[in-house]
């Protein structure tokens, strides 16, 4: 018996992964569109009254400043209370949020949210939403507009040729800085990080699989949540592969989509991407695997300066109406900078 040590990487071929990559989309369509389409068909009114902010202001505020991207994975408990507002920028899902707010008295700076169902104005039950800015697309569940304090809420637009909703926002809410179609909240974390250049991006909290069915979520969140993802995920589309220390772990087809979306999306930017959840199977070519107490003492070491004032003007930033909506991107490797101009320029 071999007694090599496994890798994702090399677990699943191209064809397999393309073909898990289509019955995703066709998922998502058949699932979300509708949900979609109705939310922003309320939200719409809403957005063009009140004139929301843009995200546009945010693009570059943070160059070279570290970002920690937290999810609500159950090895989040392993370093949920090193994190701190003074030495990184904090950016989570809103899954994560009650559990970091709630259970370790800590605040993120920014919420980004993507998921349209109705459930997620739960995670902001009791707590005080003016102490971060949400992050939101058009199409999140009107509740959130209602649950969320109004002056400290972005509205930002997602990209996607292929979803015509997302493509006619700009026309109907107006030009407020795009940010491309991830895959999960934690993905639109991500994407907003790398649009304001925070370098290097860490991870924690994601492990994208279950290394035990008994716990799906880290501890805090609440029991129908977590009721509520053991029926949904472990119907059906549920795989094997290995995770980052080579051992078997179950995981879902929607967690490994995530993983190879953001495998890919690596390659073309030059932030530094670094997985401190200390399990899981985040590990690729380019993601650095290093303990979050480590991954702190090596580039969060230095208090931020000025961080509220950077926000505020950005939050405050004048952005302009228009049809051809601007994508905020990463910093892009120098052999694919023409690729930035097609994309930035609306051409891609």
């Amino acid at each position: 018996m071999s007694s090599k040590k496994l890798d994702i990487e090399s677990y699943y071929d191209k064809s397999n992964l393309d073909e898990q990559r289509a019955q995703y989309r066709e998922l998502c369509t058949k699932e979300l569109s509708k949900g979609q389409l109705t939310n922003f068909l309320w939200n719409m009114g809403t957005i063009q009254n009140v004139r929301y902010p843009g995200i546009l202001g945010f693009e570059g505020i943070f160059k070279k400043k570290p970002a920690v991207v937290v999810g609500a994975g159950p090895s989040l408990d392993k370093n949920a209370h090193l994190l701190d507002r003074d030495k990184m920028i904090i950016i989570t899902c809103d899954a994560a949020l009650p559990v970091l707010v709630k259970k370790y008295k800590i605040y993120p700076h920014f919420v980004v949210m993507v998921d349209p169902t109705e459930k997620q104005k739960v995670n902001f039950k009791d707590i005080d939403t003016t102490k971060f800015y949400t992050v939101v697309p058009p199409v999140v569940h009107p509740s959130i507009f209602r649950v969320v304090d109004p002056k400290n809420l972005l509205v930002y637009n997602l990209k996607d040729p292929k979803n015509e909703i997302f493509e006619q926002a700009p026309y109907h809410i107006g030009k407020r800085g795009a940010m491309t179609a991830a895959v999960l909240s934690t993905g639109s974390c991500f994407c907003f990080a790398a649009a304001m250049h925070c370098d290097p991006i860490i991870f924690i909290g994601m492990d994208l699989s279950w290394a035990s069915t008994d716990k799906v979520y880290a501890d805090g969140i609440e029991e129908w949540k977590v009721n509520y993802q053991k029926n949904a995920k472990f119907r059906g589309s549920c795989m094997i592969v290995p995770d980052i220390y080579g051992k078997k772990v179950l995981t879902h087809q929607t967690l490994f989509i995530f993983w190879a979306w953001l495998r890919d999306q690596s390659q073309y930017i030059t932030n530094k991407l670094i997985n401190s959840t200390e399990g899981g199977i985040l590990k690729f070519k380019g993601m650095q695997v290093m303990p979050f107490k480590q991954a702190i003492e090596k580039h969060c070491s230095k208090l931020l300066v000025g961080v509220e004032e950077k926000i505020q003007n950005a939050y405050f930033y004048e952005f302009s109406d228009g049809l051809i909506e601007k994508v905020l991107l990463p910093p892009f490797k120098k052999q694919y900078s023409a690729m930035r101009k097609k994309i930035v320029g609306g051409k891609n």
